[in-house]
């Protein structure tokens, strides 16, 4: 047990105690914030009222227009740390009838506001899964980051589903991974492209990837790594025909692909 104590205090001493961040990004975030009119308990109240009036105050509130004559069965609130700082943001999922919508929300000086929003549509009524949406650890330990699945069937035989992952920096959320992780046309030219995303370490992202057309197939690993400057996973030289097993890793991908799911 004193070897194991040991052998701890040895690898806590060479993790950092804070993350290091870019001093600005170029890109765009995912949206730009928008203040709230009431807080999260009162949103979350808002979405479980029977009362249609008091959700559609919601929905003017959430520039939602579905939300007001929607009655969502499964709605919750999570509050989870996704920057730096110490305090907890909250993560709203509400689920319906005709699909799901998912707020992400910042507590600033002024307010509470909603920084990232994400709709789900549920075909022919269908249940919207829990694995369109979640949060994992993917960078630095104690910060969750959210892990998206979107895409769908777009008719014809032809769909894409992707695979991304989303951070939060100074109080505004960015994309800083995506990946397709099925896609497919069919019948008239038959393509089909399959990706296994593994989070080996913090940081580490490997991409196993399987491409069939015209009869053949090709296998590709590539990795990605984190990139502070660029506050994104930036893709790596492939370095080989299949991704080596790690242990500890996580498997990324979605054990379902019939979510789809398109960001607002």
């Amino acid at each position: 047990m004193r070897t194991l104590l040991c052998l701890l205090l040895a690898q806590s001493m060479y993790l950092p105690t804070q993350e290091p961040l870019p001093s600005r990004i170029e890109r765009a975030p995912l949206e730009q914030p928008r203040r709230l009119p009431m807080d999260p308990d009162r949103v979350f109240a808002a979405f479980i009222s029977p009362d249609a009036a008091e959700r559609a105050k919601l929905a003017e509130a959430l520039e939602l227009d579905h939300v007001g004559d929607d009655t969502f069965g499964d709605v919750r609130q999570v509050a989870v740390n996704l920057d730096e700082q110490p305090d907890r943001e909250r993560l709203l999922i509400a689920k319906g009838l005709r699909g799901g919508v998912a707020f992400v929300l910042k507590q600033r000086s002024d307010g509470w506001w909603c920084i990232g929003t994400f709709l789900s549509y549920a075909p022919n009524r269908s249940v919207v899964p829990d694995a369109w949406l979640e949060t994992k650890e993917t960078v630095f330990l104690g910060t969750q980051d959210i892990v998206l699945r979107d895409g769908g069937a777009f008719g014809s035989g032809i769909g894409q589903h992707n695979l991304a992952i989303y951070r939060v920096w100074q109080g505004k959320l960015y994309e800083v991974f995506n990946v397709i992780e099925h896609a497919y046309t069919l019948p008239i030219a038959p393509e089909d492209e399959r990706a296994i995303v593994q989070l080996t370490d913090f940081g580490e992202i490997l991409v196993d990837q399987t491409r069939t057309a015209a009869g053949r197939t090709k296998r590709l690993c590539t990795p990605y790594r984190w990139d502070v400057a660029q506050f994104s996973f930036v893709a790596q030289r492939p370095n080989g025909t299949r991704c080596p097993a790690k242990p500890g890793r996580q498997i990324l991908s979605s054990p379902s692909q019939e979510t789809g799911l398109a960001r607002r």
